[in-house]
Order: structure tokens, then sequence, then C-alpha cells
């Protein structure tokens, strides 16, 4: 007992670190994209880098949805990280460490993942392609209680931003703000 105590400290500490070293080696990747296996991101814009226009960032009301439903997820895995722990420690799988760890993510942790998953932004995706040339609107979407709400929300996200220069790939982000028509 005295002398395998010592020894369980050692063991868990090492563990311990390495594991977190790993977990928030994977969190990271996630969060800043890099949660393909293979794929390093380097750089992020707010508009596609092959496009020349750029959108306002979502209004506010569907953003904090997106957000809640993303934190939901995150809780759920972190329940299922703490479960893993074990399994991860001991696991003599052929696997890398990270595909293993990526088993436990199911990555709606990430709000670019829960867009379809949200109803009212799949309605809004629908109006603003019903809105777009060569296209209408349905009579069921005109009928739903958020219609009008939809149309004031791509108003809001069509409406012109001035970045305080031009972005390139790397740069340090840049304060955006509402372009205003005098």
């Amino acid at each position: 007992m005295i002398v395998t105590r010592p020894i369980s400290i050692a063991l868990s500490t090492v563990l311990s670190r390495g594991l977190d070293r790993l977990t928030w080696h994977q969190i990271r990747r996630s969060a800043f994209g890099n949660d393909t296996l293979g794929e390093t991101a380097i750089g992020s814009l707010e508009r596609p880098g092959w496009s020349a226009r750029s959108f306002s960032a979502l209004p506010e009301e569907i953003a904090c949805l997106l957000a809640d439903k993303a934190n939901e997820a995150a809780a759920q895995s972190i329940a299922k990280f703490r479960d893993a722990v074990g399994k991860l420690a001991f696991s003599s799988s052929e696997k890398e460490p990270q595909e293993l760890v990526s088993e436990y993510v199911s990555w709606n942790e990430l709000i670019h993942n829960v867009y379809f998953k949200t109803v009212i932004f799949r309605k809004l995706v629908c109006y603003a392609i019903a809105h777009s040339p060569g296209f209408a609107p349905s009579e069921r979407l005109k009928k739903s209680p958020e219609y009008e709400k939809l149309g004031h929300w791509i108003e809001e996200i069509e409406a012109p931003i001035v970045t305080s220069s031009k972005l390139k790939m790397n740069d340090q982000p840049h304060s955006l703000s509402r372009a205003t028509s005098s």
C-alpha cells in the first residue's frame, strides 16, 4: 500500500496531463475548423475567400438560438468525455488518439454544424432562395408565422458592411461596422 500509492499518484499525474493536452488539442482543432484529420486552417475571413461580397452577421435572435443549440451539444460531449477518459487512457486500439477523441464528439458543438438542425434557420435559407432571381416563395412559406421576420432578417444580413481595410488571409481581425446611408 505504501509503495503503490506514490506509483499510482505519479502514473495518474502523467496520464491526466497527457489526456488533458490531447483533449485540449482536439477541442482547439475543432474550434478553429481543423476538425478533419490532415487539414490545417491557415486563416479566416468574414466571407468566403473566392467572394468579393461580405455579409453582415446573423441577426442576434437567430445567432443566440444557434449558440444555445451548440452549447447543449457541447454539454453532452463533456459528459461523454468524462466517461471515455478511462477507455482512452488504457486503449490498445490501432487508432490514433485524436481519432478516438473525435468519436466522442458529435460535431454539433460547432455552430456551423447546427445551422440545419434549427428549423428557423432552414426557413431563413428557404426565404433567401425563394426571393432569389428565378424563384418564388411557396404559399406554405408565405403563410409561415415568421415570414415577415425572415424578410427583415434577410435585409439585415444583406445590408452592406464596411471593413476597416481589405482583408487578406492571415490578417488580424478587423472591426466591422454597418454601412449607413445618409
